[in-house]
Order: C-alpha cells, then sequence, then structure tokens
C-alpha cells in the first residue's frame, strides 16, 4: 500500500518450509530469496538487493528473533543502516528468546516499533490516499 520495496528470505525452505500461505499470498510480484545463513546479508543475493535497493532504513520481520533476525539486524547496524525491529512481527519458539533479543537489539542501536506505530509515522498523517487502506488493515 505504501510503496515499501520488500526483500522476502527464505530460511533453508527444504527442510524447514515455504513462508506461510497467509503471508506468500501478499506477495504476488517477488519470490524469496533462500538462504542458509543465520545472517542473511552474509548471503550474496541479500546483500545484493540490499545494495541495490539503496534504502538507509530497514523495518525488520521474520521469526526465530534470536537467531536470524537478531543476527540480520546486527549485520545491518553494522553496516551503518538504520533498523527498526518490527516487535510484533518477529517470533520465536519461546517468548523468552524474542525479550532477550529485543533488549540485545535495543542495547545494540536498534530501534523498537510495532505495525501500528510504523505505519502511522510513514503515513505521516492522514490527508494522503493510502491512508484508509492503512486504518482498514489497521482495524
Amino acid at each position: 500500500v505504501l510503496g515499501i520495496p520488500i526483500v522476502w528470505l527464505e530460511q533453508y525452505p527444504e527442510g524447514l518450509g515455504k513462508t506461510v500461505p497467509e503471508l506468500s499470498k501478499l506477495l504476488t510480484n517477488q519470490s524469496p530469496i533462500e538462504k542458509q545463513f543465520f545472517n542473511a546479508l552474509a548471503e550474496k543475493e541479500v546483500e545484493n538487493e540490499i545494495i541495490k535497493l539503496n534504502k538507509s532504513n530497514w523495518l525488520v520481520c521474520g521469526i526465530e528473533a534470536h537467531i536470524c533476525v537478531y543476527q540480520t539486524v546486527m549485520a545491518l547496524l553494522a553496516k551503518k543502516f538504520q533498523v527498526e525491529v518490527v516487535a510484533d512481527c518477529i517470533s520465536s519458539r519461546k517468548k523468552s528468546s524474542i525479550d532477550i533479543a529485543l533488549n540485545k537489539l535495543r542495547e545494540k542501536g536498534a530501534g523498537i516499533t510495532n505495525v501500528e506505530m510504523c505505519l502511522y509515522e510513514l503515513l505521516k498523517d492522514s490527508k494522503r490516499d493510502e491512508f484508509k487502506k492503512v486504518l482498514a488493515f489497521i482495524k
């Protein structure tokens, strides 16, 4: 809706499974980048996509917050990107793993946000055409 580019990743889909249909059906105009490294930027194809998109700010979502999300965010921060982790769009098998990951990432300089907060931050005001679509999504 807001025209923000998405870098869609899948960690070892042959063994761990593909992206859930609820998400993949929304990403019809692209294909996932398969990865083996926990730190997504260690994959050349991912690094090339990040460079190609030429963005300085990144919103990060994903599963295994304490492994893949953590290592990827740390790599983005090391490359001097501004990073916010969307806290209600990450998961781990244990809630304590999410809490530890978010605390460590905050200490290392990542911002922590949630879906509603970042969407309204991106919108900036209710005059934009996209506001009603975002509002419908939030409700």
